[in-house]
């Protein structure tokens, strides 16, 4: 673990939402307007002040950090995500992919001995992947040995636009700048085995230096979705295939292929979770100075306890760039959580 996430001193946004920990001190005269009142010029002076700062508490009350309902929780068992309660109330009959955050000494096989299917270990998230059926959810979460119990929630690709006017030429020519020598990590849904446009001196006669397969454990590039082709290209194409025209935005990096979704374009926040072990483990081999993830996920919880972001916050503590999709979404469930 890479150490909690602390909101920043003085004025800082939590859920969008700017909010104050701290306010100047204000003297009466400052805003009554003057040195001598009258009894009712103070009377209505203190009710306008009352009613602004019911304003500001209504305001940024979903800012206040003051207990488990802000860090993703609810009102259920105090272990279980939000988004994993309500799964276990609509759905008490199923099953659920997981991640069970541990204690240090925590024993192995702990999921299994709920009748649970126990996955892989991360690392950069102290968790541990597992299936457990929603009935022995909330058994699991009175565990000694569990902190924390999170929906190992799906992923998709996401980058549908490429925009010219980031300035990429302009940096190549005149400042001489193309990423040679950078290692580039493309967590995606793989890279193909060949392609003119990415020709290079790495695997194959590829720009691709490595490539790990987490979804299929296939030892070999490849990529049955498209995605992270079409993603590589627009970081580090050469534009053969146009003259040019088309080059990517670093024409001289070099590729790390990390395969996190499947032929459909989808994954779980796991296997993005062990790439990251996996690239923050394997930098300086690499030189691995940026990643890229141009997946999404839903928002079920704070950013400071979901383990997704979590994870990419060791990868940046690390000395990695991580550049990362944005986009809105799920926003009925951002509205519950305002009104929480």
């Amino acid at each position: 673990m890479c150490g909690p996430v602390l909101a920043d001193k003085g004025f800082g946004i939590m859920h969008g939402v700017p909010h104050l920990s701290g306010t100047p001190k204000m003297n009466e005269g400052d805003f009554l307007g003057g040195d001598a009142v009258t009894e009712e010029q103070r009377s209505l002076s203190v009710l306008r002040l009352a009613a602004a700062l019911a304003c500001i508490l209504a305001f940024s009350a979903p800012a206040v950090l003051a207990g488990p309902k802000d860090r993703g929780l609810d009102r259920g068992h105090p272990k279980l995500e939000r988004a994993l309660q309500q799964v276990v109330r609509d759905q008490p009959g199923g099953d659920s992919r997981i991640i069970v955050e541990l204690t240090d000494d925590a024993p192995r096989g702990l999921v299994r001995q709920f009748g649970g299917v126990e996955g892989r270990r991360l690392r950069s998230f102290p968790g541990q992947v597992a299936r457990l059926s929603n009935a022995r959810l909330e058994s699991l979460a009175n565990s000694r040995w569990v902190k924390s119990i999170h929906l190992d929630r799906p992923t998709g690709g996401s980058l549908k636009r490429t925009a010219m006017v980031v300035g990429a030429r302009a940096v190549q020519r005149w400042m001489g700048y193309s990423g040679a020598g950078i290692g580039v990590a493309l967590l995606d849904s793989g890279i193909t085995s060949w392609h003119d446009d990415l020709t290079g001196t790495g695997l194959g006669g590829q720009k691709v230096v490595q490539f790990v397969d987490f979804v299929n454990y296939l030892p070999n590039a490849y990529d049955d979705n498209g995605h992270g082709t079409h993603v590589a290209g627009v970081i580090a194409g050469s534009g053969y295939d146009s003259y040019g025209k088309r080059a990517g935005i670093a024409p001289g990096a070099h590729l790390i292929g990390l395969k996190v979704l499947d032929l459909n374009g989808a994954g779980y926040i796991s296997d993005v979770i062990a790439a990251i072990d996996w690239m923050i483990a394997n930098k300086a081999t690499y030189n691995i100075r940026v990643a890229n993830l141009s997946i999404g996920a839903s928002i079920t919880q704070s950013y400071m306890t979901d383990p997704l972001t979590l994870a990419a916050r060791c990868a940046v503590e690390a000395g990695i760039v991580v550049v990362a999709a944005a986009v809105r979404r799920d926003s009925r469930y951002h509205r519950r959580l305002k009104r929480s």
